[in-house]
């Protein structure tokens, strides 16, 4: 309680003569986060050591000196830090950049307990990179958990507390193992940490630290069940942990083997690296995504139902359905007889619509720039394209005019030679012969 007095009583002051409190972002067992305005009106995140804690002269310099290993890390998740300095009542403190969003924690508890799973895998992903150029550089997070990921307005993925939970881990004092202040979150730590064997921690513990906060973001469950914190410690470090598919069964199976492996007792047969758990993950993010879209289709992929294709049974047998970019094809000519049904790549094209009757033969053909792709239908012969098809069409034409003229003159041949003159006399009768006889 007087920490709790002590943090709020801060807001309004001005530290060091340039770092205005504004308000009381959040407050953990060692620290509290604060938004502050510099003088130039720079906005920043302060935390600041409890008192208490500031006047060990161990934990102040482990403090001072933890908080740059983000920086150190030089991965846009890892939260920079700009500044140390001490408060004019002695309390150690950093600035930091300052996030606007909220932490996975917070957003979960928003959402109901439990986060979709595409989400999850973004967070797993963005998670396992930053990891990946830590470990590469000696650097154990060692408290990862929901309340230390943090989600920004624009989606971007924050580690926090780099450096805390090492600094929790060499102080040796009994009471702070009590409250959790030496080896973590339980919920969220690895069985090395909970049975107390800090020399065992490697990359390893991160990665399962890792898996037990993707569990608890798919199931809203913990990784084990019980009521005390040291029950809650004996599971951790003694009892295998149970599958995500108990806990959440709607989770695809191939995820679930990657957060199963993350979770194993033994470290020797968890992923061996970061790396490896990522490439785990993101096939199986492609896998699922393959195998939903085989086995359904989500509304972006569905037409609005004014231009789906009709089912073949409501269709009547005249009526063609081909997609746009074919009927932009079609010739001004004669239509052909219908097609058989068009082949698979066809039918998943989710712009159809019915075809309209044949353009007149005055409007001339869409000229190559306006023609969409091009599809080869069985049992359909495809026009020539572009400069061919005019000389073709020109040819064409030059054949019917040819015809019709020979047709016309051998027309009038013929009947110059059946028909008799004009100004011929007509020929006698029989009483005009018999008179010329007499």
């Amino acid at each position: 309680m007087p920490g709790r007095r002590r943090a709020q009583g801060r807001i309004g002051s001005v530290i060091k003569d340039k770092w205005r409190i504004d308000e009381r972002l959040g407050a953990g067992g060692m620290a509290t986060v604060y938004a502050a305005t510099h003088r130039n009106g720079n906005r920043v995140a302060i935390k600041m050591l409890h008192f208490d804690y500031s006047r060990d002269a161990t934990l102040r310099a482990r403090f001072l000196r933890e908080g740059y290993v983000a920086n150190a890390v030089g991965h846009p998740g890892a939260v920079k830090v700009l500044d140390d300095d001490t408060a004019e009542d002695g309390s150690a403190f950093l600035v930091m950049e300052l996030l606007e969003g909220e932490s996975l924690e917070a957003r979960r508890d928003r959402l109901g307990g439990k986060l979709q799973v595409d989400e999850v895998f973004t967070v797993g992903d963005e998670l396992l990179n930053l990891l990946a150029v830590a470990h590469g550089k000696g650097i154990i997070h060692r408290d990862i958990k929901p309340e230390n990921v943090f989600v920004t307005h624009e989606g971007a993925i924050k580690l926090l507390d780099f450096g805390i939970a090492r600094m929790r881990q060499q102080t040796g004092d009994a009471e702070r193992t009590g409250t959790g202040l030496m080896l973590g979150t339980p919920d969220f730590m690895s069985p090395e940490q909970a049975g107390g064997h800090p020399d065992d921690v490697d990359a390893r513990s991160d990665l399962w630290a890792v898996g037990a906060t993707m569990f608890t973001l798919l199931s809203g469950q913990s990784v084990h069940q019980a009521e005390t914190l040291r029950d809650h410690l004996i599971a951790v470090a003694t009892r295998p942990v149970r599958s995500l598919a108990t806990a959440a069964p709607t989770v695809p199976r191939k995820l679930v083997s990657v957060v199963d492996r993350a979770l194993d007792l033994d470290k020797d047969r968890r992923w061996p690296d970061a790396r490896a758990m990522q490439d785990a993950l993101r096939w199986a993010l492609q896998s699922t995504s393959q195998t939903h879209d085989a086995e359904s289709i989500t509304l972006m992929d569905v037409a609005p139902a004014s231009t789906r294709a009709p089912r073949r049974e409501d269709t009547a047998p005249t009526v063609e359905v081909v997609p746009k970019s074919v009927r932009s094809e079609r010739p001004p000519a004669q239509r052909p007889p219908p097609p058989p049904s068009p082949p698979p790549q066809v039918q998943q094209q989710a712009n159809w619509s019915v075809a309209p009757p044949p353009l007149p033969r005055s409007v001339p053909p869409a000229s190559p720039a306006t023609v969409g792709p091009h599809f080869s239908v069985p049992g359909r012969v495809q026009p020539p394209q572009g400069r061919g098809r005019i000389l073709v069409m020109a040819f064409i034409v030059l054949l019917a005019v040819g015809a019709g003229f020979a047709t016309f003159f051998a027309a009038t041949r013929l009947r110059g030679r059946t028909s008799p003159p004009r100004n011929a006399a007509p020929a006698p009768t029989g009483a005009e012969t018999q008179t010329r006889d007499n």
